[in-house]
């Protein structure tokens, strides 16, 4: 999913997964979560994931992004 959205941090996605490593039973906050790519990507990595966004369009995004199934996932 590709969203242009300024402030977003998908081109250093990867660079902050690598600084929070693996999930330690914790649980990780995206407090400014816009577009939710590091939500998203925490959350692959095994992450329980919450998100948060003072605008109710760029939460609720990130929330759609994180509990939506693949088309090969849907149950019919």
């Amino acid at each position: 999913m590709s969203f242009r959205y300024i402030g977003s941090k998908a081109r250093i996605v990867d660079g902050i997964i690598e600084l929070i490593g693996p999930p330690d039973g914790g649980v990780f906050v995206d407090a400014f979560s816009g577009t939710g790519a590091v939500a998203e990507a925490a959350s692959k990595s095994g992450w329980k994931v919450h998100v948060n966004d003072h605008l109710s369009s760029s939460a609720i995004m990130s929330f759609a992004r994180l509990v939506s199934q693949s088309p090969s996932q849907k149950v019919l």
